[in-house]
């Protein structure tokens, strides 16, 4: 990128379900990027969710980064993924325009 040039804010959307053996990795692997400002949001559709867990103790770890968890209990649509993704975008402090 030029100098000069700034990046644009964003906000990563990561829909989970679930506990795999890469989670925390796989969530370390979004708040250890090298850009300028993001937020990172997890999203979860229960509650009781087991991923939630590690996920939180991702959270504990991220320093500087602005990452939150999202539970979207609500069904939105019939898809959970979907579901869970709009309730990342109702979240997120980045705005499209």
């Amino acid at each position: 990128m030029p100098s000069g040039t700034s990046l644009p804010t964003v906000s990563i959307l990561k829909p989970l379900k679930g506990l795999d053996p890469e989670l925390t990795q796989n969530i370390k692997s979004f708040y250890t990027q090298e850009y300028g400002e993001y937020e990172v949001l997890l999203g979860f559709v229960d509650a009781c969710d087991v991923g939630i867990s590690e996920a939180h103790k991702s959270t504990a770890e991220s320093g500087t980064c602005s990452i939150r968890l999202v539970i979207a209990e609500k069904n939105r649509v019939t898809n959970q993924k979907a579901s869970n993704l709009q309730g990342l975008v109702e979240a997120a402090n980045i705005r499209f325009s």
